[in-house]
């Protein structure tokens, strides 16, 4: 609706009504809420509908909610979420974008490499859902990708191995449990020969 806007004229190029109150003789073409702010002839503008602004140049809605049935939108300043959809083969393919940190006190703000938890809702208007009817997705994780890590310092070269290092750790245990059963067994030996058993 946004990309391709149109006046109830074109739409409707048959219909006939009795008086536009807001158009003229000069130009008797549907003027835009832009031009026409009078909200006895547009309710929905009145009423806060952001899709009626003329202003606004995205089929996204920023919402705000802090549990069961608080969806609310955020006020016309605060649209800050730009998107985009394309229905193709039986599937939504939908782009958001916003910048990082937002000015609005209940907007996250993002931070490249923190893990965030995020759902998504759909609504399924051919299928009858709208407010809490609707489906849900699990919690997900949102990381934003940062900066590329920093280098590692460069590798010192190894020292050269010692000879002697891994023959320590090898023949000094073997020595110190030899000279242990030796010492047990002539203790023993000694022991047994007492005249005093």
């Amino acid at each position: 609706d946004i990309t391709a806007r149109q006046d109830m004229q074109t739409l409707y190029p048959n219909m006939y009504v009795d008086q536009y109150p807001f158009t003229t003789a000069a130009d008797p073409a549907l003027v835009g809420p832009a031009e026409y702010a009078d909200p006895n002839y547009l309710p929905a503008l009145a009423s806060g509908n952001l899709f009626a602004a003329a202003t606004h140049d995205s089929p996204v809605e920023d919402l705000i909610a802090g549990g069961f049935g608080s969806l609310t939108s955020q006020p016309a300043d605060g649209q800050n979420v730009k998107g985009y959809g394309v229905w193709a083969n039986g599937k939504w393919r939908v782009i958001f974008s916003r910048d990082m940190t937002s000015t609005e006190a209940d907007d996250v703000n993002f931070a490249p490499g923190k893990v965030y938890s995020m759902a998504f809702a759909a609504w399924d208007g051919a299928n009858g859902e709208r407010n809490g009817q609707k489906s849900t997705s699990q919690w997900v994780s949102l990381q934003i990708g940062g900066a590329a890590a920093p280098a590692a310092p460069p590798a010192q070269p190894a020292p050269a191995p010692n000879a002697l290092e891994g023959f320590l750790f090898v023949v000094v245990p073997m020595v110190l449990v030899t000279l242990l059963v030796v010492g047990l067994a002539v203790a023993a030996f000694v022991i047994s020969r007492l005249p005093n058993r």
